[in-house]
């Protein structure tokens, strides 16, 4: 069972690992690792003997300590284990949130707008993503937990373990998500977009947009390459009406992105 959480995650057995206490416990060991946390290690931190009761009162509740909610990534109901994140870089939240901020202009710009969403509970864990969209109104025999368009950031990630949490979002939902990107960052300012679908039992990338920075930080020349492009009918579940268009990456969007993150990638010592 742990070999199998570790490979569902897509971490290395490295992975620092604890026995849940209590709330109290685990914000001191989500801050000593962040302490110990080192460029190239494991940013990641699982807790075992979790109970049902434990997790939703500490970490699946709004009025939970502000830190436990935001290291939440997965929960598995069977073994009780709890992945958590343990650091929430400036890096991480920028990518996905200057993509949110694109592609909400986007949406807004339609005849109805998508709805943003949390984590979920499929039917072997909850997962909470970087950001989740979905209509405003479902089609029937539809379960509307399911969001259509899932967001997955990493900084550093492995390309496995993105790889891995798009596999979730597809099998547990049945393919009711239509559309999953990840948004990887490398040490380099390299970063990545990347549109999944599913082929047979396992996952491809089916799109990749990405931008290489120079290695003049001072110049504004930065290779991009590659393109995405959603069809508004993965994301609305219908057809387009009028003037509603389809979703496209443009190289302006994806410099708006890198020149976000670069900032604070500059910062770090």
């Amino acid at each position: 069972m742990a070999e199998d959480i570790l490979r569902n995650e897509g971490l290395p057995a490295t992975t620092p690992r604890y026995r849940y206490q209590d709330a109290e416990q685990c914000v001191r060991c989500l801050e000593l690792e962040s302490k110990r946390y080192r460029k190239g290690q494991s940013s990641y931190i699982i807790f075992d003997h979790v109970d049902r009761r434990a997790f939703r009162e500490d970490f699946d509740n709004k009025s939970a300590d502000r830190l436990l909610q935001k290291a939440f990534l997965s929960y598995y109901f069977s073994s009780q284990t709890l992945i958590l994140r343990v650091t929430v870089s400036s890096i991480h939240e920028t990518s996905w949130g200057t993509f949110l901020e694109i592609f909400a202009s986007w949406h807004r710009a339609q005849e109805s707008r998508l709805v943003p969403g949390g984590s979920v509970e499929g039917t072997t864990r909850a997962k909470k993503p970087s950001c989740t969209w979905r209509p405003q109104g479902y089609p029937p025999n539809r379960d509307v937990k399911w969001p259509t368009v899932v967001v997955e950031a990493g900084w550093s990630e492995t390309l496995k373990k993105l790889k891995e949490d798009a596999s979730f979002w597809f099998h547990e939902s049945n393919q009711q998500v239509q559309v999953m990107l990840t948004i990887r960052t490398t040490e380099r300012g390299t970063i990545t977009i990347e549109k999944w679908a599913v082929e047979g039992n396992s996952v491809k990338s089916v799109q990749k947009m990405w931008i290489v920075r120079n290695r003049n930080h001072d110049s504004e020349d930065h290779q991009i390459s590659g393109s995405i492009q959603i069809p508004f009918q993965e994301c609305y579940l219908r057809a387009k009406r009028n003037s509603e268009t389809d979703f496209v990456m443009s190289h302006s969007d994806m410099l708006d992105i890198a020149q976000s993150v670069w900032h604070f990638m500059d910062e770090l010592p």
